[in-house]
């Protein structure tokens, strides 16, 4: 059975160091800013990840209350 969802990581970017180790990754979220839950930011559980060709020219979190996690904004532009 195919399932959805948005993977969350319940242990922060921990979680993820042997991943993004291995995929040459990074997270655009530098400062490790929380997301969730968005009326009282606690938890860093949303990720946008880089590849080395890509280089983020800007990060924001927006204090927006849409949902039960705050929203990512990354500008990203190939290098």
């Amino acid at each position: 059975m195919l399932r959805e969802g948005d993977f969350n990581t319940f242990g922060g970017v921990r979680e993820l160091w042997d991943f993004l180790r291995r995929t040459n990754l990074r997270s655009a979220n530098g400062a490790n800013l929380a997301t969730y839950p968005a009326w009282s930011p606690q938890k860093e559980l949303d990720y946008v990840l880089l590849s080395p060709e890509l280089a983020l020219t800007g990060f924001e979190v927006p204090k927006v209350n849409f949902s039960d996690h705050l929203p990512l904004l990354a500008e990203i532009e190939r290098r």
